[in-house]
């Protein structure tokens, strides 16, 4: 089965699936960059991370990337140069609010499945669809493996998962804490199985659509009133949010966060070497655990 490449949560894997396809969820890992990066101008560490990533993939049969910012933009520019497989940019509405932002989502996912049949994708039957809706539903939630049960409750929050994390788990593990509850964007969706039966396609589209509560939105309001949500369900002691270095979208969202947040939040700025700055990381975390034990 061809194996597609897709960076986002928000790209529902069913509709990849339901083409006979194979969806992999890209995380980027701390290896060696892909020659090219070093060549390019404009990316922020995330994403050289992640055009390394695609590039080392030779299993790969076609790429498809989520536009929910402008560096997402500059990666499938990289890529259309670069990789030897086609790629994909698949437009996520940025406003939420009007008829015509749900419809461009689904046009995308129809234009995403053009895009599938060109690669050697079959073109799905509703009952295919639907079975694939229902035997495994959205269920992605890229922080879930880093939840722990410690004394000391907190969050992990941040626009994508980082080479550090275990190193975070690591430091707050030393002060008797853990991530109990993960901010980062995932969705985790049911579908409504009388409306599967009807037309699965609107009902993949309108679930996965309206589960899409980020940062980049205009309004972003349905970032706030989950986190409120999640709060409640899962009181915690503390945010940590990393974000690499750049990272515009979540530099800017800090100080609502803060004012929003009945709990300290630690900004933890992620540099261009990582792994090479573990001091600084690990001392900014401990003085942080401090302030909320």
């Amino acid at each position: 089965m061809n194996r597609i490449l897709y960076s986002s949560p928000y790209i529902p894997p069913q509709w990849i699936e339901a083409h006979c396809l194979e969806p992999y969820f890209a995380k980027p890992s701390n290896g060696c960059a892909h020659e090219c990066v070093a060549r390019v101008e404009g990316l922020c560490e995330f994403s050289k991370a992640w055009v390394s990533e695609a590039l080392a993939d030779d299993r790969v049969e076609g790429i498809v990337l989520a536009l929910t910012c402008d560096q997402m933009r500059r990666v499938y520019e990289v890529l259309c140069e670069y990789a030897p497989v086609p790629c994909f940019l698949f437009n996520v509405p940025a406003t939420w609010q009007t008829v015509q932002s749900r419809q461009l989502y689904r046009d995308e996912l129809q234009r995403l499945g053009r895009f599938l049949l060109d690669l050697g994708g079959r073109s799905p039957s509703k009952e295919i669809l639907a079975e694939r809706m229902l035997t495994s539903g959205i269920q992605m939630d890229p922080s879930r493996e880093l939840k722990q049960r410690r004394k000391i409750p907190l969050a992990l929050a941040g626009p994508h998962e980082t080479v550090v994390d275990p190193l975070i788990l690591e430091a707050v593990a030393q002060a008797d804490a853990g991530i109990v509850l993960g901010c980062s964007p995932h969705i985790c969706t049911t579908f409504d199985r009388r409306a599967v039966r009807q037309d699965p396609f609107s009902e993949l589209a309108d679930a996965c659509f309206d589960a899409i509560q980020d940062i980049f939105q205009r309004p972003n309001s349905g970032f706030y009133r989950k986190l409120d949500h999640d709060f409640k369900q899962t009181p915690v002691k503390g945010i940590i949010v990393r974000r690499y270095l750049w990272c515009d979208l979540w530099h800017a969202e800090m100080h609502r966060l803060k004012q929003f947040s009945p709990v300290p939040v630690l900004d933890l700025e992620i540099g261009g070497k990582p792994m090479d700055d573990r001091h600084r990381l690990t001392m900014r975390i401990q003085s942080f655990m401090e302030m909320v034990q």
